[in-house]
C-alpha cells in the first residue's frame, strides 16, 4: 500500500493574517471598532468622566488617547455624539493630560474647537458647576463630534473604551 501525503501550501501575507488575529481579538473581547493597533468600544451607556475612566481601568483598557488626525477622523465617524476622552487639567488647571500621565505636547496633536468671536475651547465655563471644565469630550450636545470640547466632568455622556490590540 502506498502512503500518499498532500501538502497544501497558502501564500498568504502575514499582515493580513495579523490583522485577521486582531479582529478576532477585539470581538473576543466584545470590543466593536479596530483601527491601526487599537481596538474600540463606544458605549450605549452614560456615566461621568470619573466613573468612566474608572470602568476603563477595571476592564484593562483606557478611555481613548487620540494620537493622529487619523485617529481623530476614525474616532468621529463612529461617534454620533458627544463621548468621553481620557483627557483632563483635574490636577492643575489648564495642563491637559491623557489618562496614561501624558501632556498634550508629548502626542502633538490637538483638535479643540476654535469660536470665531469668542473664547477658543477649553474655556473652563464654570456656570453649570462651579469647579469648571476640567474633562474632555469628542463634540458636545449641539455640534460635532470632530472637535474636542472641555465639560464638567460631573456631567454624564457616552465615553470611548480603547485597548490595545496586543494578543
Amino acid at each position: 500500500m502506498m502512503d500518499k501525503t498532500v501538502r497544501l501550501e497558502l501564500n498568504v501575507n502575514p499582515l493580513f493574517i495579523a490583522a485577521l488575529l486582531l479582529i478576532c481579538y477585539c470581538l473576543s473581547l466584545n470590543l466593536s471598532v479596530l483601527f491601526g493597533v487599537k481596538c474600540y468600544y463606544f458605549s450605549t451607556d452614560k456615566l461621568n468622566w470619573i466613573m468612566s475612566r474608572a470602568y476603563c481601568a477595571e476592564t484593562g483598557g483606557h478611555l481613548v488617547i487620540i494620537t493622529s488626525r487619523d485617529e481623530q477622523d476614525f474616532l468621529s465617524s463612529h461617534a454620533h455624539e458627544t463621548h468621553w476622552i481620557g483627557l483632563n487639567d483635574l490636577e492643575t488647571e489648564g495642563k491637559w493630560m491623557w489618562v496614561n500621565n501624558q501632556t498634550l505636547t508629548e502626542t502633538g496633536v490637538t483638535f479643540w474647537y476654535k469660536r470665531t468671536d469668542e473664547q477658543h475651547e477649553p474655556d473652563n465655563w464654570r456656570q453649570e458647576d462651579e469647579s469648571g471644565e476640567n474633562c474632555a469630550a469628542l463634540g458636545n450636545e449641539s455640534l460635532g463630534t470632530d472637535v474636542w470640547f472641555d465639560a464638567s466632568c460631573l456631567k454624564k455622556k457616552k465615553y470611548i473604551f480603547a485597548l490595545p490590540a496586543v494578543m
